[in-house]
């Protein structure tokens, strides 16, 4: 993190010097216009520390600094469309109105800003997005997991076989979760715990009884999810 904070200074600073060498070396004439565009341009360099800022500190998760390039190049595109009016202002500082550059500037920066608003939205909401899908296929991961367990621990090959057909109906069945499925995961979770204490107890008839109640209600979770998308 700290690396990648130093190569962002480094950045920033370099755009920074070369700007300013260019701003003052090459003779342009001093005018109003000519400073007008020096401190749009000088903000937009400035600019670029809080867009990476934006982009790829204000996440945790590596897809939150993933979804933050559009930022990113939103803040690149904006620098150097803002470099191209800002010499060419400074160029024609005494044949262009004041107005006029003062106009192109600020229209360009709102139009920068509305972008960076709406992709900072954007990514918040993919980010949403993905929790929410997180969240949604929790319940099926852990019901694949348990029954995947019980079959692992089961030493009888006749039952064994009958669960190991279980966990790959769990294995196939739809990750995602819903309102509809949820007392249908919750009678599931309560199935293979009973399972489970079956398989444990040696008891394989009461195992297969409750692998064949288990199927049914998996297979009615899968309906409910299918008529609720």
């Amino acid at each position: 993190m700290k690396k990648n904070l130093v190569r962002e200074i480094v950045l920033v600073a370099l755009a920074l010097a070369v700007f300013l060498v260019l701003a003052f070396v090459i003779p342009f004439e001093h005018t109003k216009l000519y400073w007008t565009a020096f401190a749009f341009s000088l903000f937009a360099v400035l600019m670029q520390a809080v867009t990476i800022g934006l982009a790829f500190h204000k996440g945790e998760t590596y897809k939150s600094k993933f979804y933050g390039f559009p930022i990113a190049r939103l803040g690149v595109v904006y620098l150097i469309v803002q470099m191209l009016l800002g010499f060419l202002g400074m160029a024609l500082g005494d044949r262009v109105p004041l107005w006029c550059g003062a106009v192109c500037y600020v229209l360009l920066f709102a139009a920068f800003a509305v972008g960076l608003v709406g992709a900072d939205a954007a990514r918040e909401f993919a980010e949403a997005q993905d929790e929410k899908v997180k969240d949604a296929a929790g319940n099926m991961r852990m019901l694949q997991a348990k029954a995947a367990a019980i079959a692992g621990a089961c030493d009888d090959a006749e039952t064994k076989t009958y669960l190991q057909k279980l966990a790959e109906d769990f294995r196939f069945s739809d990750p995602m979760s819903c309102d509809a499925t949820s007392a249908q995961e919750l009678q599931l979770s309560v199935l293979l715990d009973e399972l489970q204490t079956a398989v444990a107890a040696g008891d394989f008839a009461a195992a297969r009884k409750t692998i064949l109640q288990t199927q049914t209600a998996l297979q009615t979770r899968n309906e409910l999810c299918k008529r609720s998308k």
